[in-house]
């Protein structure tokens, strides 16, 4: 994640291709992010719950 910011902090936006490559890193940061936080804060019983059911494994 702090290589994204440092990546956004160098890169050149005067064109348009580079303000396309900085929106796709602000992005791309911004779901690191929130799914960090929702990581962070979610009880690991439900999360492991949440995990076999993402992969179609069904308790016995």
């Amino acid at each position: 994640m702090i290589r994204k910011i440092f990546s956004l902090l160098n890169s050149q936006y005067n064109d348009r291709e580079g303000r396309l490559k900085l929106l796709k890193a602000i992005r791309s940061l911004g779901e690191h992010v929130c799914i960090d936080f929702i990581l962070g804060h979610q009880n690991p019983q439900q999360l492991t719950n949440d995990f076999w059911s993402a992969v179609g494994f069904q308790n016995p």
